[in-house]
């Protein structure tokens, strides 16, 4: 019986290929190790049951088409430069043609020591060999990825391009000493994938690009499988006609942009693809657009609401860049995104991560209240600067997002944080929330307990995950002060399964570390008494 199992297992290819991608884990963004690829090579090399599967693997992830082109005998190092120095044999083509098919992502980094360039006469020496088979060459590439820089191979890059790829990613354009070049390699790249890559569904593209690029983006409005869209441009002023090209993608449900990169020009440059640019008066559709990234200052976020169809998406980030916001700019701000946004279901409001300081930005009742309108929110997340109102905010805000699953508020400690007794309010407006992350003033708090709101005589409250910090920084509390505490957390929500200290990436929101980790335990007691 043993040997007629491993008899099915070892000739099941598609079996052992999923056992192998368990043991290897294989990173888009990344490389296996050296130890594992010499492994799978060994493996390949001396068992002929493994062998197939481990050379799926070994050859399933490429720092370019390199090692592809050296499969190839007439393919030598002249000099500081791999040229064809005679004809490729049908065999070669063979064995180069099946290698190529096992590739499915090629990871075109910088690197200490980068391999000489290939001539761009090879790539054309191949593509008259090819002829009408080209495109077979990388049939099974799904991902390319591109960080610029001077020791890139970008012609190899536009190489590899492919009518399979779904996932393409170009990042630190023009980051480095060669912006010209990287801006050149730019707006061929575009236009080459709007013409080989149809079935692309995930684009990311940074780097400090300027105008000249504009037109060559205007292409992008032809991927039509496109699902998922980052434009991250430095200074680039982007006219909202591209944004009303992004409009036409029937399949676009996912963008992140900055928002200072969109201008109220409404004419796209005279270079842009002519069909995209025809009928610049229609209101963007966005028909299957959920979520939503954008960030600049507050009036910049405003502009790029107003200036997309918001009415299906679901989930809006946004990142602020500034230091300072006027209450006016913020309140347009989420008046835009609640007047637009009718099915929105999460906010998040975050800052840039180029500051280890929260941004001296205030989201006090009004900039907060138009939220209040959509009902249908169920996470509301902002993590920057800091709240204003204590209790009452927290209180106002409960009982206008009366479906809340998840809260979480700045843990930076502010002068006007609010203290325990804002958890009631929360408790009886938000009776589905499972996760608080909330930095309060703590202090001794007596639990009014009534038989209709001890947790033996009402429904429990669902809350399972509590977030504190004490924002007054490590206050001394007595036995008695902590076991109030605690038994008040308990009252209003017996069924916590897990709680913490409420902090953030930027290190703030560790106060009252000790005497949470005490109050904490004493909670555990009531909810687990011996």
């Amino acid at each position: 019986m043993l040997s007629t199992v491993t008899s099915d297992v070892l000739s099941n290819e598609d079996l052992l290929d999923c056992i192998f991608n368990h043991l290897v884990v294989y990173k888009v963004n990344g490389y296996t190790s050296y130890d594992t690829r010499s492994q799978l090579l060994c493996l390949a090399l001396t068992c002929r049951t493994f062998r197939e599967t481990a050379l799926n693997l070994l050859w399933a992830c490429l720092p370019g088409v390199l090692p592809l082109y050296r499969l190839l005998s007439n393919f030598v190092l002249l000099g500081d430069v791999w040229v064809f120095n005679g004809a490729i044999s049908d065999e070669d083509w063979q064995c180069a043609e099946r290698t190529g098919r096992r590739v499915r992502a090629i990871i075109m980094t910088p690197q200490e020591r980068p391999p000489n360039p290939i001539s761009p006469f090879a790539h054309q020496v191949i593509s008259l060999f090819v002829g009408p088979r080209l495109s077979s060459f990388l049939p099974n590439v799904k991902t390319l990825r591109v960080v610029c820089s001077p020791q890139v191979d970008y012609p190899s890059a536009l190489f590899a391009l492919s009518a399979s790829l779904e996932v393409v990613e170009l990042k630190e354009v023009g980051y480095a000493n060669s912006q010209g070049t990287d801006l050149d390699f730019f707006r061929a790249f575009i236009v080459a994938i709007a013409s080989k890559a149809k079935s692309l569904r995930v684009l990311h593209l940074h780097g400090n690009l300027d105008p000249s690029v504009m037109g060559p983006l205007s292409y992008i409005g032809l991927l039509t499988k496109l699902t998922n869209l980052t434009i991250r441009a430095g200074r680039l002023s982007i006219p909202t006609a591209f944004i009303r090209t992004l409009g036409r993608l029937p399949e676009l449900s996912s963008i992140t942009m900055n928002a200072r990169n969109i201008s109220p020009d409404s004419t796209l440059p005279s270079t842009s693809y002519s069909i995209v640019a025809e009928d610049a008066s229609t209101h963007p559709i966005f028909p299957s657009l959920s979520y939503l990234q954008v960030g600049g200052s507050a009036e910049e976020i405003t502009l790029a609401l107003s200036s997309i169809l918001l009415s299906t998406v679901k989930h809006v980030c946004l990142v602020t860049m500034r230091k300072r916001d006027p209450q006016t700019h913020l309140e347009n701000c989420f008046r835009t995104l609640a007047e637009g946004s009718p099915n929105l279901q999460v906010v998040q409001v975050t800052q840039t991560n180029r500051t280890t300081m929260s941004l001296d930005i205030t989201f006090s009742l009004p900039v907060v209240s138009p939220l209040f309108e959509v009902k249908s929110i169920t996470s509301l997340s902002i993590n920057a600067g800091h709240i204003s109102g204590s209790n009452g905010f927290v209180a106002a805000l409960a009982a206008g997002l009366p479906n809340l699953t998840y809260l979480a508020l700045p843990a930076c400690p502010g002068r006007d944080n609010p203290d325990l007794r804002c958890l009631k309010s929360i408790a009886t407006h938000c009776c589905r929330l499972m996760e608080v992350r909330i930095s309060l003033n703590l202090g001794p708090v007596e639990c009014e307990e009534s038989k209709e709101d001890s947790p033996r005589g009402r429904k429990h409250h669902p809350l399972s995950f509590l977030y504190i910090n004490d924002s007054a920084g490590d206050q001394p509390f007595t036995v008695n002060d902590s076991i109030l505490m605690a038994k008040f957390l308990y009252c209003l929500f017996p069924r916590i399964q897990a709680c913490g200290l409420h902090r953030n990436s930027r290190g703030e929101g560790r106060g009252g570390e000790a005497a949470l980790r005490e109050i904490f335990q004493l909670y555990s007691m009531f909810k687990n008494p011996a």
